[in-house]
């Protein structure tokens, strides 16, 4: 979540990790989000200012597609019809590749991929 706030900053994105947190919490094994009701999600995200909510939780998706932490497909019309969620590790992977994770980051993960048992490819 630090290293999501911490790239999308950069890009001129704000609360992007909470997008992302509640995509996490709507995962049931599949990865893949069916994004039914935009406004609903974008409340649960902590957007709740009205005629603005859904807007900014679609900048925020925006945010979150081209840092390569989700993907987005369509269904008919809507832009945003479903959501896969691809391994983070591997996007992080390939995040530090392109030289867009700072060394400290990059340590404190590695301490605790190891802490937890995962070996960082």
């Amino acid at each position: 979540m630090t290293l999501i706030d911490e790239l999308a900053d950069r890009d001129k994105g704000k609360d992007v990790s909470r997008v992302y947190f509640e995509l996490w919490c709507r995962n049931f094994d599949e990865a893949f989000i069916e994004i039914a009701d935009e406004e609903a999600m974008a409340f649960a995200s902590g957007f709740t200012a009205p005629n603005r909510n859904v807007r900014t939780w679609k900048e925020r998706i925006d945010v979150l597609q081209k840092l390569g932490f989700i993907q987005v497909m369509p269904v008919g019309s809507k832009k945003h019809g479903y959501i896969f969620l691809p391994d983070p590790h591997k996007v992080i992977k390939r995040l530090k590749a392109g030289g867009r994770v700072s060394a400290s980051w990059w340590g404190a993960y590695a301490k605790r991929a190891s802490g937890i048992g995962y070996v960082i490819p």
